[in-house]
């Protein structure tokens, strides 16, 4: 049997996006502590990989330079589990 489902290369990463100022950033939802953090996102995939705007910020680039990536862009975001927090 031959196989023809196409080769993933796994991890794949996807940055979460979010659409208008008015939705929770996702990023401000998990204190690197509370765990677990589930959401549930609608949205869409934007055509191209690349960064989050946002990560050109002094913030994100004294982390580094960060690898574009396909990106999620949400329009909605809610909290389903969130863990104790720790701090």
């Amino acid at each position: 049997m031959i196989n023809t489902k196409p080769a993933v290369k796994y991890p794949e990463y996807i940055y979460l996006e979010k659409e208008k100022a008015s939705i929770p950033d996702a990023d401000d939802l998990w204190d690197g502590e509370n765990l677990p953090l589930q959401l549930r996102v609608r949205g869409y995939f934007k055509p191209l990989k690349g960064v989050p705007a946002k990560f050109t910020s002094a913030r994100y680039l004294e982390r580094g330079r960060p690898n574009p990536a396909r990106i999620f862009r949400y329009t909605s975001l809610t909290v389903l589990k969130r863990g104790p927090r720790t701090r």
